[in-house]
């Protein structure tokens, strides 16, 4: 034992001691993680191939819910044929069903599989031999990293290095020249420069003495087209205020819905059984009324339900009519959105210099759609949004450090030899069978580190709304970059760096002038953990996301706990979106990992091409039928991750120079050098020459008498590829305009909409009758209001059961409003019974000026005495009904259709 202690002092001895179970151990792992990932993998699309027969709702909505022309046509039934059938849909089809956004994220993954292609035959062919033969007496699979190379084998790292930076800047430049034209394709496409949010441009930072209608006017009309409208914001406490109103009538009507139902229901039940009627009074709803929150004896009373909440919202729909008639009252804040006749307008007034001071009229943002509003920071001055950000910055810092100790941590389980000698206590696993071992070494680390990994993003959003962006597309763009940072941190760096110090522990102990040495032999065998890292997400973890398991269980359990039409239909009729301010960091992390160790363990090169592949054919699927894109920006987030390539280039040969200088190869690492300068020069002339192209739209591609944009004129000065073509006819597809309050009449006859016009100046936005109504909404004058009220009587329509409805939510003059400022009572939706329980109820809600309908759903019998709610199927697609007065029948009221 005294022997064994002291040949273990020595420096020879403590390496072999030390390097020999962790490489034994590589192989074990490497095995285990692929054994069990293929294993885990096999059983889940296994389970996807049975579960997508029968629940379609979960994993085809998108060939049922959206409308006509972005359903995806239903996948083949035959077991697996999705795969081929996914692999060969075309470029146009993607991004007619399922918007640029997703198309540009597939084109990433989809190039990310081509370089790693390239990376592997070239890795695999020429650096596999030149380590394994290396002396540098490493054993397993660290004999096939550059830990094994000596001398003159080096210079073969030198020049792959090299051609693999060389590779990537080419695909780089060549999807920015893509993106670019993508992008101005789809500003200049009818189904988008008609909309509204084409032609507007929202202004911040505005002073007191020009905020106004008058002055904005003065100061925009200079732009070419001039302005067509102008919205004032005026948000904050009193559209709180407002919105807690609205919020609560939301809440009764759900209550009253509720109530009814069961109503309706238990009737429906009594009736079938005993006949007659009427339902007995005893099966009227009851609860408990009082002033507490909670109930107490002696303090609340039993109250029935259904005229209770009735009252309630009598009450709040007085209120919130009151509180939306007084917009003018509200407290004006320092911004407002700009719309011009002609969509270059928009792009040169937020690119323009407005104002003589600083930080006034500023930021601006072109392109703002009104769903991606957040109103409440609208009001934020810039030098706050300065100081926000400034905060935001040393709280992001602090939690990249912080969050490096667990994942340090879990990068030492990676070498559990070296944890146990540190850590004698947990010497006891050395005795688990090596099976045992290979899974925790191989399969325990990369699950810890991508629930770490996880838990990160929502953070980072919360932390990029409060730095004051205005839009969420914007939010989305900064918690990008933050948390690339993160995963660059602490996945990258932090893991390697840690798994390299774990493993050298005691010998640096030992003996710390051998440090420089010793790391930089220790630093490549980490490329272990980082292949079971890959494995588990290209096998494990895309499989996990297709499965949709939690998506699975809410979708039968919450089923069961829906009972009223407007649950179950909102239940139903939900689709899944992603987040691509996580998935696009996620995703990029991957290829940062190849780009870094393609020439230090060219190993990880397969299995980062099938990650690569494996998640193109799954998000390809999930875009074409399960996921919906609620907010399109364009692609915005491509150019950033087209950077993030970069950044994986310029790690890449940072992370071999300091392994050239470690292994003392001066030339190799001079000339590594060199080749980091050329590189960083290469993404500063990226950065000048293409970043402005991807946010504004060119002149000239704007026609400034017309209004009009001429793609062709750019295609006659530049080659035009097949793919492209495509593109331009799928981006061209018109769209319908959108309805306003006069067309209401005529669509519940049965009349066809008219193409409606605006002031003649510009397409979209009504006919002469919408002109007219424009006026009554308090314009000041038809080419520019100053703030928009909304007349009651505008879209009042006094038909026997017509209920009132305070205006048009799709009337061009509210865009720019807030939910709380445009909204109308939600429909009570009830569901319709063969005995007219409902029926009667719809009439006395009317009455009473309620907004009822029982159309479109029923309660029907399963058996005698039970009683169930189902909806007409069709109201589930968006180019039907919906729920009625909330989707396209705005008029939908009457019960006898059904």
């Amino acid at each position: 034992m005294s022997d064994n202690n002291n040949n273990n002092n020595s420096p020879s001895s403590s390496s072999s001691s030390h390097s020999s179970p962790s490489n034994d151990a590589s192989i074990s792992s490497f095995v285990s993680s692929l054994v069990f990932n293929i294993a885990i993998a096999v059983i889940l699309y296994v389970a996807i191939e049975i579960l997508r027969r029968y629940f379609k709702n979960v994993y085809e909505p998108r060939t049922i819910y959206p409308e006509e022309e972005r359903r995806a046509p239903p996948p083949p039934k035959e077991p697996f044929a999705w795969i081929p059938a996914v692999l060969r849909t075309k470029d146009e089809v993607i991004i007619q069903c399922a918007g640029l956004d997703a198309y540009v994220f597939l084109r990433f993954l989809r190039v990310c599989a081509v370089i790693t292609a390239i990376f592997m035959v070239l890795g695999l062919a020429i650096l596999f031999p030149v380590y394994k033969t290396g002396s540098g007496g490493n054993a397993e699979l660290a004999a096939y990293t550059i830990g094994n190379a000596v001398g003159n084998r080096l210079w073969a790292a030198v020049i792959m290095s090299i051609t693999f930076s060389a590779i990537p800047m080419y695909f780089i430049f060549r999807e920015m020249r893509k993106y670019i034209s993508l992008h101005q394709d789809y500003l200049i496409s009818a189904r988008h420069r008609k909309s509204v949010a084409a032609n507007t441009t929202l202004i911040t930072g505005i002073p007191k003495e020009d905020n106004n209608t008058e002055r904005l006017r003065e100061i925009f009309d200079k732009f070419p087209g001039g302005v067509n409208r102008i919205w004032l914001n005026r948000h904050g406490q009193d559209v709180a205020s407002l919105q807690k109103l609205v919020d609560k009538r939301t809440k009764i009507v759900n209550k009253l819905e509720g109530a009814y139902s069961n109503y309706i229901l238990k009737g429906s039940k009594y009736l079938s059984k005993k006949g007659g009627t009427d339902v007995p009074e005893k099966f009227r709803p009851m609860h408990n009324e009082g002033p507490l929150p909670i109930p107490l004896p002696c303090v609340t009373q039993k109250v029935d339900s259904i005229s209770t909440y009735r009252t309630q919202i009598r009450e709040l729909n007085q209120q919130v009519a009151e509180r939306q008639n007084d917009q003018k009252s509200f407290k004006q804040h320092n911004s407002a959105f700009v719309e011009f006749h002609q969509q270059i307008a928009s792009h040169l007034a937020a690119e323009s210099m407005i104002h003589h001071k600083p930080f006034t009229m500023a930021p601006r943002y072109a392109e703002v759609d009104p769903k991606d509003v957040i109103w409440a920071n609208l009001n934020i001055r810039p030098w706050e949004i300065l100081f926000r950000r400034i905060i935001v910055a040393l709280i992001t810092a602090a939690i990249v450090i912080l969050w490096a100790i667990p994942v340090a941590f879990v990068s030492a389980i990676a070498q559990l030899s070296t944890l146990t000698s540190l850590l004698p206590f947990l010497k006891v696993i050395n005795n688990f069978p090596p099976a045992a071992i290979g899974i925790i070494q191989g399969v325990l680390p990369a699950i810890a580190l991508a629930v770490l990994v996880a838990l990160v993003p929502i953070i980072f959003n919360l932390l990029s709304r409060f730095e004051g962006y205005t839009t969420w597309s914007s939010v989305y763009l900064a918690s990008m970059d933050k948390y690339f940072a993160f995963l660059v941190v602490n996945v990258l760096l932090v893991s390697t760096i840690a798994g390299g110090v774990f493993t050298t522990l005691a010998q640096l102990f030992n003996n710390p002038t051998s440090a420089v040495n010793i790391l930089g032999t220790k630093l490549p065998q980490q490329s272990t953990f980082f292949i079971t890292y890959v494995i588990l997400a290209a096998l494990t973890g895309a499989a996990m996301t297709m499965l949709n398991i939690v998506g699975l269980l809410l979708n039968q359990v919450l089923a069961f706990l829906k009972s009223t039409p407007r649950s179950i239909y909102n239940f139903r009729r939900r689709m899944t979106t992603l987040t691509y301010a996580t998935m696009f960091p996620q995703v990029a992390i991957f290829f940062v990992l190849a780009m870094v160790y393609c020439t230090i363990a060219p190993l990880i090169l397969p299995f980062t091409f099938l990650y690569f592949v494996v998640l193109y054919i799954v998000y390809c699927y999930l875009f074409l039928y399960v996921y919906d894109n609620t907010i399109e920006t364009g692609g915005a987030a491509y150019p950033k991750v087209l950077r993030y390539m970069f950044i994986g280039i310029i790690i890449h040969e940072i992370t071999l120079i300091g392994l050239f200088f470690l292994k003392g190869a001066t030339g190799e690492g001079v000339l590594e050098i060199i080749l980091l300068v050329a590189t960083c020069f290469m993404m500063l002339f990226m950065d000048n020459s293409y970043l402005d192209h991807t946010k504004r739209l060119p002149i000239d591609l704007a026609d400034a008498e017309e209004g009009d944009y001429n793609a062709e004129h750019r295609r006659s000065n530049a080659t035009t590829t097949a793919d492209e073509e495509q593109s331009d006819k799928v981006m061209a597809k018109p769209i319908e305009h959108p309805k306003t309050p006069s067309d209401l009449e005529a669509q519940t006859q049965g009349a066809g909409r008219p193409d409606v016009q605006f002031d003649g100046k510009r397409p979209g936005y009504g006919n002469g009758s919408a002109e007219k109504s424009l006026g009554d909404m308090g314009a000041t004058e038809a080419n520019g209001p100053n703030f928009y009220d909304i007349d009651t009587s505008a879209a009042d329509d006094t038909r026997g059961d017509r209920p009132h409805i305070a205006h048009d939510r799709d009337d061009p003059n509210l865009a720019y409003s807030s939910t709380a400022l445009k909204a109308n009572q939600p429909c009570v939706w009830l569901p319709q019974d063969a005995f007219g329980i409902a029926r009667k109820e719809v009439d006395t809600l009317n009455s009473e000026g309620i907004i009822a309908s029982c159309h479109g759903v029923e309660a029907f019998n399963k058996k005698p005495g039970k009683a169930s709610v189902r909806i007409d199927g069709s109201r589930y697609i968006a180019n039907d009904a919906g729920i009625p007065f909330e989707g396209d029948e705005e008029g939908d009221i009457c019960c006898e259709k059904y």
